[in-house]
């Protein structure tokens, strides 16, 4: 292997790195669960492209790639050797990046996942590795059908997008929105149900009335007819006002009651 001291990473490093980093999705783990997949990453590029790099080396380049993304400024970048076709896969591969370190950060996994998925990714890494890139930038170009990020990976950004839609903000405005009509259904039954029975009381109140004015009626034609004394017919009177006084007590309570379960 060639000494680290001076090393500068190529495009077609680059490409390599950014597949491996691509497949291995180091962002998606938990904090302290990241430095072997970067360590795996690394030896994964010393091993292919014949060169001596340390996962502090990859971890850094991969986030000056990342910051060259995002700023579509990669002028710094593009004065390595390389073909054109070499700098477009990789700028493909660089955005392809963007997108799943920005998906798998906000879907991290919890500590307890990241230890099982790194259990099983441990033993399911794929022993096929690209090899034997110079780096000189002098090896075959890399052909169209090339630029493209494995299967496994296309998975787990279809599965980050499919994450994010189900969690997005149109479904929780639905959500929203179906709850707020149920609480609505709910208050205008109750609002039904109290008029109701508002009403009910107030008619059999308004009928018991009616009775009390009727008997009335008959109390002061029998008494007329019996001549009988005044005291009689100012019992009946005070009688009738007990009776319209309660009246109004109830419809004040009954009211209450009513605008009570409205307010809540």
């Amino acid at each position: 292997m060639t000494s680290s001291t001076g090393f500068r990473f190529t495009v077609k490093i680059d490409i390599v790195l950014l597949r491996k980093t691509l497949e291995m999705d180091p962002f998606r783990m938990a904090r302290g669960f990241m430095m072997p997949i970067w360590q795996e990453i690394a030896d994964h590029v010393s091993n292919s492209c014949k060169i001596a790099v340390d996962h502090h080396k990859c971890r850094i380049r991969i986030a000056n790639l990342v910051t060259y993304g995002k700023r579509k400024t990669d002028s710094k970048y593009r004065r390595l050797s390389g073909s054109t076709t070499d700098h477009r896969e990789r700028d493909m591969l660089v955005q392809k990046l963007l997108e799943l370190k920005r998906l798998s950060e906000k879907n991290k996994l919890p500590y307890s996942h990241s230890k099982q998925l790194r259990s099983r990714d441990s033993l399911n890494t794929s022993t096929t590795d690209i090899t034997n890139i110079p780096n000189d930038g002098n090896a075959p170009e890399s052909s169209e059908s090339e630029i493209s990020v494995d299967g496994d990976t296309e998975s787990r950004l279809n599965d980050n997008n499919r994450l994010e839609l189900s969690t997005g903000p149109d479904l929780k405005n639905l959500q929203s929105q179906l709850t707020d009509i149920v609480t609505e259904l709910k208050l205008a039954r109750k609002e039904i149900s109290l008029k109701q029975d508002f009403l009910i009381k107030l008619k059999e109140r308004e009928i018991e009335v009616q009775q009390i004015k009727l008997e009335m009626k008959q109390e002061l034609l029998s008494a007329n007819n019996r001549h009988e004394p005044l005291n009689v017919l100012t019992d009946l009177i005070k009688l009738l006002r007990e009776e319209v006084s309660i009246m109004r007590e109830d419809r004040v309570k009954l009211m209450s009651m009513v605008i009570k379960g409205f307010n809540k």
